[in-house]
């Protein structure tokens, strides 16, 4: 196959830029679900997103660890799965 400069693509390029376009799409396609699945609920894609780790934007139960000396980790549970997990500076649950 030729561009319009008559360059020769090879297949494996064109083979790369569908790999890239398709890997793109199914990322977008991800984060969209997220920010769908956080205005409304639809309980498989909230237990699909508990399992590989995104948990609710919005944590119940936050408290501070009770063996800190400084009272510097903060815990809080899921609203979607119940797990309770370390709140990361960002106020990411893990």
């Amino acid at each position: 196959m030729q561009d319009a400069r008559g360059v020769i693509l090879m297949t494996g390029e064109i083979f790369l830029i569908a790999i890239g376009s398709t890997a793109c799409f199914l990322i977008i396609t991800t984060f969209l679900s997220y920010y769908i699945l956080c205005r409304f609920k639809l309980p498989l894609l909230r237990k699909y997103y508990c399992k590989i780790g995104w948990h609710s934007i919005k944590y119940d139960n936050e408290h501070k660890a009770d063996n800190d000396p400084n009272k510097f980790l903060n815990f809080a549970e899921c609203q979607w799965c119940h797990y309770e997990g370390q709140v990361d500076s960002q106020g990411n649950l893990f």
